[in-house]
């Protein structure tokens, strides 16, 4: 397995809880026991599941990070890092350290329980998440090649906004799935080991 699919993978667990925790809090709105019950136990078991992810997370990024610049890709780095667009490498580059410090505030009792801290929280790394990484990315190439002029004279995006928001829908569907089939993993190895 490669290090960009690693990576791509614990992207999508960070991006899932995210998700799921806000889909968590609209669902903490309905009357139902059975709903309160169900949906207080999932989110307690993805909270357990997040802070651990975010661990290895943290060290799978950190030590890759270092073995990259320590290769032949350091001469680029200077110019990536001192360049024209010098912030975005560094939000870039820096924002999964960012979020996982912030996940490993789930340890503490203050913010494991829905209340508008943990709410706030969860909002602050999801924007983080949002507006960066691969989106940044894709803005840095798109603005980059407008700045250079290498893009197309006939550049059109007819059509273009409806796949967009089908893809990024189905982008959601697809993180929502992939974290919350992790969540009733861990919860039933965890039921399983108290027994």
């Amino acid at each position: 397995m490669s290090n960009e699919t690693i990576i791509w993978f614990f992207n999508i667990l960070v991006y899932g809880f995210c998700y799921s925790s806000v889909l968590s809090y609209i669902l903490s709105l309905f009357k139902s026991k059975k709903v309160k019950l169900l949906n207080d136990s999932f989110y307690n078991y993805s909270i357990k599941t997040i802070r651990i992810i975010a661990i290895f997370y943290f060290f799978y990024y950190l030590f890759s990070t270092i073995y990259f610049y320590s290769t032949e890709e350091n001469t680029f780095f200077s110019n990536r890092a001192t360049g024209p667009y010098w912030w975005a490498y560094w939000i870039m580059l820096l924002r999964p350290f960012i979020f996982c410090l912030l996940i490993q505030l789930f340890w503490f009792k203050r913010f494991q329980r829905k209340n508008f801290l943990n709410f706030i929280l969860i909002l602050i790394i999801f924007i983080i998440v949002l507006a960066s990484g691969p989106n940044l990315e894709r803005y840095i190439i798109f603005i980059t090649s407008w700045h250079r002029d290498y893009a197309p004279n006939n550049f059109e995006i007819d059509g273009v906004e409806y796949n967009l928001v089908f893809i990024l829908f189905l982008g959601i569907i697809e993180r929502l799935l992939i974290y919350s089939g992790l969540v009733f993993l861990v919860r039933f190895i965890s039921l399983r080991a108290n027994k």
